[in-house]
């Protein structure tokens, strides 16, 4: 996993403290979902040079990985309503696949 706190680090510039603490919590998921939706806003992630939705996806990705599904799932659920969110207020198609590629 440590590619994932990797990436996270490069994107994000957060401490790796910060973020490995939200990822090691227990509830840290759930806490995730609820927070992410509020610190981004529906039109932010059109600024792809702030790579946010990369970034949500990436805690999504952690959580899979981690064999922790059922925590993964509502972040991913949480980043496509977003999206659609996008969607709704600019009147512009958003494209809602994840890339393969880093």
């Amino acid at each position: 996993m440590p590619l994932v706190f990797a990436e996270l680090g490069r994107l994000i510039g957060f401490c790796p403290a910060f973020t490995d603490t939200w990822l090691r919590l227990m509830e840290g998921a759930a806490e995730l979902a609820t927070a992410l939706p509020k610190i981004i806003g529906p039109t932010a992630l059109l600024d792809t040079k702030k790579n946010l939705q990369k970034i949500w996806e990436l805690f999504g990705l952690y959580f899979l990985n981690q064999g922790r599904v059922h925590e993964a799932i509502p972040l991913f659920y949480g980043l496509y309503d977003r999206l659609l969110d996008c969607q709704e207020q600019t009147h512009r198609h958003v494209p809602k696949g994840m890339s393969f590629s880093g």
